[in-house]
């Protein structure tokens, strides 16, 4: 598939012709973000995934218990209960009942208070053993931000389990802690500028992030746990953001969108042929970003799967950046000058749809296919939007 990528970018003046250009170009650059009936960030595409998170939950519930409740919306919803029905259905496909193991075990025992729950009307779900803030613009971007997590048994022991065994088993000793009011002030901040930036699409970013974990280094007198933010599709709807990261409005909203994004694609990624069937991520073609060092922690090749991922974060963030520098927010807090981050996030976002033209040949479902053309045709739009500048080496913030 030919991918129509420019080589560089437009430049415009100060006149005011190419001002309006710019302002067009970032306007149907923010529509098409939105409103593309596959790929949009419309809310419908979250909706999809909990309506079958919804089928799936009641459907094990009637073959565990012998007089289940039904569960409601909001339970389905709850990302304690999707990651515990995936792991419950993973149980029960084909295994052997007599000679289960006993984390499966424990895994059909929450999900059989899940359905007890559901039956009498009581709490379940990460809601029975999270203390949430809600953060942000209440009528446009906004977080729930874990404060408290009490996992003592059923949703939140599995939830806790499986964190620290199996998704987030490959980071570097980590605990859940509580926000300061430093972090909570500069989440609340930058989604304000994300609701400013991008209208009712920010919205619709953060419809795939049900709630957002801090996670600092085990050791309390480590600054950093080894990462700014991460998220995995083994847990949907959650993302875990690095106390690192949470010093400033920009720092913390970037970190927010890169792994809302993520979050949205995982939901893709359930509801469309993203990927071919039978498609492993491991065994897939794989190259090194020009911007990453084999001596990283992380500096390993990429796959498919990864730099899909990465090429669909760096479109979004850079419609986010230009967005800022039109409204004249630049300059505003180290490392993270909105016209520098639109250039950046600009050149990742074409170096990778240009390699997904070669990586991804073989690797990718019809509609896979159709989402990088998708991005692809974002680039010039965004392109011509970008602010004319020149900046100097070493004034961004690392991205990962």
């Amino acid at each position: 598939m030919a991918l129509p990528v420019p080589d560089r970018l437009p430049r415009h003046g100060h006149e005011g012709s190419a001002a309006t250009m710019v302002e067009l170009a970032s306007t149907r650059v923010h529509r098409e973000l939105y409103s593309h009936p596959v790929f949009g960030s419309t809310p419908a595409i979250a909706q999809a995934c909990e309506d079958g998170s919804l089928q799936v939950v009641n459907a094990l519930l009637d073959a565990l218990l012998p007089d289940p409740g039904r569960a409601g919306v909001d339970v389905a919803r709850d990302p304690g209960v999707r990651m515990l029905s995936r792991l419950a259905f993973r149980c029960l496909d084909g295994a052997d009942l007599s000679h289960l193991a006993p984390g499966d075990v424990e895994v059909l025992q929450a999900m059989i208070g899940v359905g007890a729950a559901a039956r009498d009307g009581a709490p379940t779900g990460l809601a029975a053993c999270v203390e949430a803030r809600r953060v942000g613009d209440p009528d446009g971007a906004c977080l729930d931000v874990a404060t408290r997590f009490t996992p003592l048994d059923g949703v939140g022991a599995v939830f806790e389990d499986r964190l620290r065994r199996e998704f987030l088993a490959g980071l570097p000793p980590w605990r859940l802690t509580a926000p300061t009011h430093e972090h909570l002030a500069a989440l609340e901040e930058g989604l304000q500028l994300l609701s400013l930036a991008f209208g009712k699409l920010a919205d619709a970013c953060l419809a795939h992030v049900r709630l957002a974990f801090v996670m600092a280094a085990a050791d309390s007198k480590v600054r950093s746990p080894g990462f700014g933010s991460f998220s995995a599709d083994e847990v949907p709807g959650v993302i875990f953001l690095g106390p690192q990261t949470l010093v400033g409005p920009l720092a913390a909203v970037e970190h927010v969108l890169h792994e809302a994004t993520h979050c949205k694609l995982y939901d893709l990624c359930l509801t469309r042929s993203v990927f071919r069937a039978g498609h492993v991520p491991f065994d897939s073609p794989r190259r090194t970003p020009p911007w990453r060092s084999p001596d990283d922690i992380d500096g390993h090749p990429w796959g498919v799967d990864r730099t899909l991922a990465a090429a669909h974060v760096y479109v979004h963030l850079a419609a986010f950046y230009v967005a800022l520098t039109e409204l004249g927010h630049v300059g505003a807090e180290p490392g993270y000058d909105p016209p520098s981050r639109a250039r950046l996030c600009w050149d990742r976002a074409r170096w990778l749809v240009r390699t997904l033209d070669d990586l991804g040949r073989g690797q990718m479902g019809s509609d896979g296919e159709e989402l990088v053309a998708w991005l692809a045709d974002l680039l010039p739009e965004l392109g011509s939007a970008l602010p004319s500048i020149d900046s100097a080496p070493g004034t961004s913030a690392p991205l990962d």
